[in-house]
């Protein structure tokens, strides 16, 4: 397989049928990276997610089964990484919605609301 080839898988794993599952990335990188900060008690970007799976699926490769989804994924995280950080969008293009939230029951939207509010005191 060529660097060409590889570099389209990534690209359709950015915004083909995963993407649409996902939804947008720049949402979904800085709810984790909300989660992430509230359980870690230290600021985490949304770009550094992405580095940091981006490393899982180095680690994944290093230490486990071959797997050749691994590159195409950590491909797709660099790229990702490189769009959060430096501004995914341009300026006059509105950001997509992602309505995750619909589909969680009361309690879990509360629950999830609360984890991705969530301060902690000093």
């Amino acid at each position: 397989m060529t660097p060409e080839d590889i570099l389209s898988t990534a690209k359709d794993l950015v915004s083909g049928p995963r993407a649409k599952e996902h939804g947008d990335y720049r949402y979904l990188h800085s709810r984790v990276a909300k989660l992430w900060s509230a359980y870690l008690d230290t600021e985490v970007d949304p770009d550094q997610v992405a580095m940091f799976m981006l490393l899982l699926k180095v680690s994944r490769r290093e230490f486990g089964e071959d797997n050749p989804d691994d590159g195409f994924d950590a491909t797709a995280y660099a790229a990702l990484w490189a769009a959060l950080s430096n501004g995914s969008r341009p300026q006059d293009q509105e950001p997509e919605t992602n309505d995750a939230a619909s589909n969680m029951n009361p309690t879990q939207n509360q629950y999830f609301t609360t984890l991705c509010n969530w301060e902690t005191e000093e």
